[in-house]
């Protein structure tokens, strides 16, 4: 039996095993992770598939800045954030952007939130410290910025000297000052940012900040370090430094192609950043997930009835994330009753100085996200043919756009039609039995499947 079938087999347990399996979360707290939520051609409105998200779920939420093109621009664009994502709450925590003092102002952020623009706090077992990084936009003042930055570096050394029985560090930061670390590091991040932590521009992150990071892991910590100036390019980045710390960063950015179906089609799907806390077992996990994919989720939780071939599918998805656990240790426990499998996972442990346990996890984890992206290519791909309302509609002018969204709709459906070889093919062969052109069967088709949803 070769490889190919073996995985086979695993990915059919896998199916098989979600479908009647829950890991018990009673005990896990789950934090998001969510950073350039603005919609584009707006200045003052977030993503609309935010909304739509059920973020009381959460314990925290983790922003990570750019929530709108001006969120600080008015009093009435925060009160709105401030409905959006609990700003005020003291498990909202908010590390702010650029685009979140853009004509507006630190003081304004400030006021939403009641306390400053960088903080620390300690909550079950692991400490966070949210950054800003744009000190040099939010206190114009050479003085008093130059008291901001020493405050904000204090807060960070007095973490580094008192943390102890932490089992976990987490800095939240907007923009990405770590990118100089390696030379092949290439976030693609928005903002060609200074990575100075201070007025005197020698007191970088390498020197100033970094050996402080280094002292918290030196005492068994675990220090990791989010940013979330990505997501034009790049939706998601992780980098793991010689010393093990770790770097991430995420952001979301479609809204800016959904006026353009075409270029939307060619771009990485968003994603947002979930972390998992058990409380009990000290341990803490993290996936990136389709933003979409939560959107229709929670659609599914809404829905009483009548479940269809992508709800099942996207109910299997989530089960197969919340069960990844125990997947992986199903896995590992079929590689090691597999001799020639379990063969070839020693010999690449011995020839590549890693150990055989770790081989082992790499080996399912692996098999673990071929089988969710496959399942979220289908999404994807469902969703595309069901689901064409994803310019929101401005009610002002209801008519005006509903007549614009069916023509780019019907674009949408027939760039899939033409992607698809097979509907592309018996589109052709409807067109000759009906003595169509292709072009006239295929707007058949598409309105067809309009007037259908």
């Amino acid at each position: 039996m070769g490889f190919k079938q073996l995985i086979a087999i695993v990915i059919f347990s896998i199916i098989t095993f979600t479908s009647c399996n829950n890991e018990n979360t009673n005990n896990t707290k789950k934090y998001i992770f969510l950073s350039h939520t603005y919609q584009w051609y707006t200045l003052n409105e977030v993503d609309h598939r935010i909304p739509k998200l059920n973020l009381e779920q959460y314990d925290m939420i983790w922003l990570g800045g750019d929530l709108c093109v001006q969120s600080s621009s008015s009093m009435s664009t925060l009160n709105y954030l401030n409905k959006v994502y609990n700003l005020s709450s003291p498990n909202t925590l908010w590390a702010v952007g650029n685009h979140d003092i853009l004509k507006g102002s630190i003081d304004s952020v400030n006021t939403i939130t009641q306390r400053e623009s960088f903080y620390t706090i300690s909550r079950d077992n692991i400490v966070i410290s949210v950054l800003n990084t744009n000190l040099e936009l939010s206190y114009p003042d050479t003085s008093l910025r130059k008291k901001k930055y020493l405050e904000q570096y204090n807060m960070l050394k007095n973490v580094s000297d008192t943390i102890s029985k932490s089992i976990h560090y987490f800095i939240i930061g907007h923009n990405i000052v770590w990118e100089k670390m390696e030379s092949y590091i290439n976030t693609k991040a928005h903002t060609a940012k200074s990575d100075n932590f201070d007025i005197d521009k020698r007191k970088n992150f390498l020197n100033y900040i970094y050996p402080l990071l280094k002292k918290i892991k030196a005492k068994n910590i675990q220090v990791t370090w989010i940013a979330g100036d990505i997501g034009k390019w790049l939706k998601k980045y992780e980098y793991w430094s010689k010393d093990s710390i770790q770097f991430m960063a995420n952001g979301i950015n479609n809204t800016q192609f959904f006026k353009y179906p075409e270029k939307l089609a060619k771009k990485n799907r968003d994603q947002v950043l979930i972390f998992k806390h058990n409380i009990k077992q000290n341990t803490i996990s993290w996936d990136f997930y389709d933003l979409n994919f939560l959107v229709e989720l929670e659609r599914i939780k809404q829905k009483k009835f009548g479940l269809d071939q992508l709800d099942y599918l996207c109910l299997n998805i989530d089960s197969m994330y919340e069960n990844k656990g125990s997947i992986i240790e199903n896995t590992i426990r079929k590689i090691k009753k597999t001799p020639k499998w379990n063969k070839y996972i020693l010999d690449y442990s011995k020839e590549n100085n890693v150990t055989y346990k770790d081989r082992l996890y790499e080996e399912a984890n692996y098999i673990f996200k071929t089988t969710t992206k496959t399942k979220l290519n289908k999404l994807d791909s469902l969703l595309k043919i069901r689901d064409f309302s994803s310019i929101p509609e401005n009610p002002k002018n209801n008519a005006e756009i509903s007549i614009k969204n069916r023509s780019l709709k019907k674009q949408e459906i027939i760039l899939r039609i033409k992607k698809d070889s097979v509907w592309f093919k018996k589109i052709k062969a409807k067109a000759l039995k009906n003595k169509k052109s292709i072009d006239q069967q295929l707007n058949i088709e598409a309105e067809w499947l309009l007037n259908k949803k």
